[in-house]
């Protein structure tokens, strides 16, 4: 693999990201990777998380790429759908301003 550019953009649609596979509505700071390989180009798009979590790894692990949704599969890795979701309707404020079920 070799890189192209890399860069980030704010998106203008919806797109998934390619070590976690979330979808990112539009309007999201992702970061674009273009890349070569066997004379095919490719483009992908990558959350904060993800970029984040690639620069933990070392450098053998990340030089051949990763497949799509590749970085679940690192043990130590923390998916943004693996955090709890709160929902809030159901949720009442107590007097002292403290969210309970």
């Amino acid at each position: 693999m070799n890189l192209v550019s890399d860069y980030k953009v704010i998106t203008r649609k919806p797109h998934h990201c390619w070590g976690c596979t979330v979808e990112y509505p539009a309007k999201t700071l992702m970061e674009r990777i273009v890349s070569t390989e066997g004379g095919i180009i490719s483009s992908a798009y990558w959350c904060k998380t993800c970029m984040e979590f690639m620069e933990t790894l070392e450098a053998f692990e990340r030089e051949d790429g990763f497949e799509y949704g590749g970085l679940l599969n690192y043990d130590n890795y923390i998916s943004p759908l693996s955090l709890p979701k709160i929902n809030r309707a159901n949720l009442e404020i107590k007097k002292d301003g403290v969210f309970d079920d």
